[in-house]
């Protein structure tokens, strides 16, 4: 069963929000994803929040088996830890 996470905005209205998993090693480009996120979803009014990780470990994989939320993974393919 999914569950999904709802907030109330200023309207009175529920509305579904959207979580950003962010990982990179570098710390600069996680930061130029955040600020992207940041200026679309807010010009858009959208709910979010962005979830940043320097590497892939064991908080950032219990993120990943964790399903309650909807989720936008933008990873690094090239992160210098394995995954095992």
């Amino acid at each position: 069963m999914v569950k999904f996470t709802i907030a109330k905005c200023e309207r009175k209205e529920w509305f579904l929000v959207l979580d950003f998993v962010v990982c990179d090693d570098n710390e600069g480009l996680r930061r130029s994803v955040s600020n992207i996120i940041d200026s679309f979803m807010m010009k858009n009014n959208y709910a979010y929040k962005i979830k940043s990780y320097s590497d892939y470990n064991e908080k950032f994989m219990k993120e990943i088996d964790s399903f309650n939320r909807q989720k936008i993974y933008i990873l690094d393919i090239e992160a210098q830890q394995n995954l095992v």
